[in-house]
């Protein structure tokens, strides 16, 4: 079952993601969904419906790859410096860094989080209800990786992949879903949410609702690693799946 929980309820500490961002740079969950940064507005302006908000990322936003066509999600950051090659300040992230909705805005580059959290931005803009869901995804039973996605209820609840290669043609290409369970189907692929979240709400999914640890499901997702996220399987997979049931797939293709 879906367990509810108000975000300003919770303890803050328990929505940290500082290993997501920089060493040692606090940031919040809901944080990452900054809509009323300049270049969120600027990025969605021209949008007037949730369909439109949504294609915007996925014609707009590209997938981080590196020169052999591997997703890459590898952040690095200097600034002051002080020498001919070095720098005061330097951080890096070298595995899994999930980026303000803003900083995708303004980069036009981002992973299925980054691309998730940006078409949210635009949701919340619109006042359209709407989660951010981190789960896995399965074909067949086999488990492909980790994923993010969203839900949002727009002619009734639908899941959005946001790393499709071409928009949407219309709202009912949008695959209907039932909020009430946290596993759904695209073709023969399985999405299975552990999370659900918004700038108000955490929801988790409990098999026991005694569970103390409102979050675990939440830090459970954080721990994946990079290589149990972007898998060759994964992509593979999708755009397989999302070229039988649309006509076109997804922007990594493995």
């Amino acid at each position: 079952m879906w367990k509810e929980y108000k975000m300003k309820e919770l303890d803050p500490e328990l929505l940290l993601i500082t290993t997501k961002r920089f060493r040692d740079q606090l940031m919040l969950l809901p944080e990452l969904i900054d809509e009323y940064a300049f270049e969120v507005k600027q990025f969605f302006k021209n949008c007037k419906t949730p369909l439109d908000a949504i294609n915007k990322v996925i014609v707009k936003i590209k997938y981080p790859l590196d020169r052999f066509g591997n997703p890459t999600d590898f952040h690095y950051y200097q600034a002051f410096k002080n020498f001919i090659w070095g720098c005061k300040k330097c951080y890096r992230n070298d595995w899994d860094y999930w980026q303000k909705s803003s900083e995708t805005a303004w980069l036009e580059m981002g992973d299925c989080e980054d691309s998730s959290i940006l078409t949210a931005a635009g949701l919340e803009l619109l006042k359209v209800p709407y989660f951010v869901a981190f789960g896995k995804v399965y074909k067949n039973a086999t488990f492909l990786g980790y994923h993010a996605w969203i839900v949002t209820n727009v002619l009734g609840w639908r899941l959005v992949e946001t790393t499709l290669d071409q928009p949407y043609k219309t709202i009912h290409d949008i695959p209907a879903i039932d909020p009430g369970v946290n596993c759904w189907y695209v073709g023969a692929i399985k999405y299975e949410a552990m999370v659900l979240w918004n700038k108000r709400i955490l929801r988790t999914w409990e098999e026991n609702m005694s569970n103390p640890n409102p979050v675990r499901k939440l830090h459970d997702y954080m721990k994946a690693s990079f290589k149990e996220k972007e898998t060759k399987k994964k992509y593979r997979a999708l755009n397989e799946e999302y070229k039988a049931v649309l006509g076109y797939g997804t922007k990594v293709r493995a």
